[in-house]
């Protein structure tokens, strides 16, 4: 390698990092993935369980699930909040660093303010997904 003295031109790395900035940011790119509060994933798990097609339901559970594997279809969570039920609400009572007090009502009768629990753990930086559902004393997914 010939060194002729001259030294790099810095301003030509400063504009291609600022060029690819603006590029990550117009394709919204998340450099730290998704993230999720509590109190959002527990509203997301909501959303998903109302839809007729339940196949990203387990996206909201941790990996550390032991049931994480079964609950990646959709007909899993048939039997623990039948479809005929639907609409479902999940109200938010109390949060307890990571445990959720809720209560979950249906349509069809099965719940009706009945206690709901979600633990929940961590899956990186600030996103936050369920470990363990409990419905009334019965743990239905952990």
């Amino acid at each position: 390698m010939k060194c002729d003295g001259k030294k790099p031109n810095r301003s030509g790395f400063v504009l291609l990092a600022a060029v690819i900035g603006a590029i990550l940011i117009v394709a919204g790119c998340d450099l730290l993935g998704t993230q999720m509060t509590i109190e959002q994933r527990i509203e997301a798990f909501e959303s998903e369980i109302n839809l007729t097609n339940r196949s990203e339901v387990y996206t909201h559970t941790h990996p550390d699930a032991q049931s994480h594997q079964a609950a990646r279809l959709s007909t899993y969570w048939n039997t623990i909040l039948p479809t005929a039920d639907r609409p479902y609400t999940i109200t938010i009572v109390d949060t307890d660093n990571v445990v959720v007090t809720a209560s979950i009502s249906g349509s069809g009768g099965q719940y009706s303010n009945t206690p709901i629990v979600f633990e929940m753990k961590e899956d990186g930086i600030a996103n936050w997904k369920i470990l363990i559902i409990t419905i009334g004393d019965t743990v239905v997914f952990d």
